[in-house]
């Protein structure tokens, strides 16, 4: 399960999305001390993670959860709807196409309710 972001320039995109959350330009989601994505919305924060991973063509945001904890489909919905969203909102100018697989894969770090 990922947001997959492609852009000309991978690296200097999350540069910019950090940025903007620690200029308080993006006041929806923050990051942690692992550079990891959560919403500031009471009920999301903490409950899991987006991770970002520059690629050559693309930044990829897995999602990671608590440890032991279980992520069902309406947290994993929220999570990829709300970070799309901010993406379009704040940064479609720098952005060719974004995706959102819905399935597991081998790099997702969290147990499926």
């Amino acid at each position: 399960m990922a947001i997959v972001v492609t852009t000309t320039n991978p690296g200097k995109l999350l540069l910019t999305i950090q940025q903007s959350i620690e200029d308080l330009i993006v006041e929806t989601w923050e990051k942690d001390a692992d550079s990891d994505f959560t919403p500031t919305q009471s009920d999301l924060k903490n409950r899991a993670w987006l991770r970002p991973r520059v690629d050559e063509t693309a930044l990829v945001l897995r999602l990671v959860g608590p440890e032991k904890s279980k992520i069902d489909a309406e947290l994993y919905g929220a999570f990829h709807a709300q970070f799309v969203q901010l993406l379009l909102t704040h940064f479609s100018a720098q952005i060719s196409g974004i995706s959102v697989t819905p399935k597991i894969s081998k790099d997702d770090n969290f147990n499926p309710a």
